[in-house]
C-alpha cells in the first residue's frame, strides 16, 4: 500500500522551502519537490524563488496555512554566469489551499502552472489578493507564461463573498497561455471585484 505524503509543519515563522541565495544572484538549477504536504503557522511562503533559480518542477504538493502558497520573485543584481532570471518554473498536479494573501504570485520565462486545484486563498481582504496573480518581477516581460486545466474557487473571500479575480495577471507577458481552466464561485457569493480572470 502507497504511504501518505510526507508533512513538513513550520514551527517558527518563515518559508518552508526556500530555493534562494542572499545577495547578487548566483546561477542554480535542476529542483524536484514532490509528493510533499506543507503546512504554514498563516504567514510567509510555501514555497519561495529568488535569484537566478531555473528549471524546478513542483508536483504533488499540498500547501495549506501561509500567506503565499507559491513564490517565483526575481532577482537582484546578477554575479558573473549569471542572467538573473528565474526560467522553466512549473507546479503541476498540485492543492493550495487558505493561504492568506496569494495561492501563487509570480512570473518567469516559461513558468507554468498546470492542473492543480487553487481554493480560499487571498482572504486577507478584497480587490488585492487573488488564487493566482501573474506578475512580472524585476518589472521584466514575461515570456511563455501559461496556465492550463486548473480548477479556481473560492477567491479573495471576505465576509462570505469572493471579493477579488482569481486568475489576475498584471504587467508585460508575451505569449501569455491562459486555456482550460474552470473558474467557479459558489451561487450568491460572487461580490464586487469577484471576476474570474482579469489580464
Amino acid at each position: 500500500a502507497a504511504l501518505p505524503a510526507p508533512t513538513l509543519q513550520t514551527t517558527v515563522p518563515g518559508n518552508a522551502l526556500a530555493l534562494e541565495d542572499g545577495g547578487p544572484a548566483d546561477h542554480e538549477e535542476g529542483y524536484v519537490l514532490l509528493n510533499l504536504n506543507l503546512r504554514g503557522l498563516g504567514g510567509n511562503v510555501g514555497v519561495f524563488i529568488y535569484n537566478d533559480v531555473d528549471d524546478v518542477l513542483m508536483c504533488n504538493l499540498d500547501i495549506r496555512d501561509f500567506a503565499i502558497g507559491v513564490q517565483v520573485a526575481g532577482s537582484n543584481a546578477p554575479n558573473p554566469g549569471s542572467d538573473g532570471l528565474n526560467e522553466r518554473i512549473t507546479l503541476r498536479n498540485s492543492t493550495l489551499i487558505h493561504n492568506s494573501e496569494q495561492g501563487y504570485l509570480g512570473g518567469c520565462n516559461d513558468c507554468a502552472i498546470e492542473h492543480s486545484r487553487f481554493e480560499d486563498n487571498g482572504f486577507r481582504g478584497p480587490v488585492f489578493y487573488h488564487n493566482i496573480y501573474f506578475n512580472t518581477p524585476n518589472e521584466l516581460p514575461t515570456h511563455r507564461m501559461r496556465a492550463v486545466g486548473n480548477t479556481l474557487c473560492r477567491s479573495a473571500m471576505v465576509n462570505g463573498q469572493c471579493q477579488g479575480v482569481s486568475l489576475v495577471a498584471h504587467g508585460a507577458h508575451d505569449d501569455l497561455l491562459i486555456e482550460d481552466n474552470r473558474v467557479r464561485e459558489d451561487p450568491g457569493a460572487a461580490g464586487m471585484g469577484c471576476w474570474g480572470i482579469a489580464v
